[in-house]
């Protein structure tokens, strides 16, 4: 079976303690796959097909799943942390 490359790109305000800690609690993750036309999960429920644009809690850990008939099925852990 063919295997997925993917790609989650995170907007700029899922960086820096100040925009974690603060402001809202939502982030956007623009979702890509190689062949695109993947269906794409976040934590179970279905956000779009590749590529996508997924709204999700930026202080929750996200897992990202990509499917695609005739390929392996990818998955990203994402985790939320506050760093030094």
């Amino acid at each position: 079976m063919k295997s997925i490359s993917i790609v989650l790109l995170f907007s700029l305000s899922f960086y820096g303690c100040a925009t974690i800690l603060g402001g809202g609690n939502m982030t956007t993750v623009n979702c890509a796959s190689d062949p695109s036309g993947a269906k794409v999960y976040a934590n179970g429920n279905l956000v779009g097909t590749t590529p996508a644009t997924a709204q999700v809690d930026k202080r929750k850990d996200q897992i990202f799943e990509f499917r695609k008939d005739g390929y392996q099925t990818a998955t990203q852990m994402v985790t939320a942390s506050v760093g030094a």
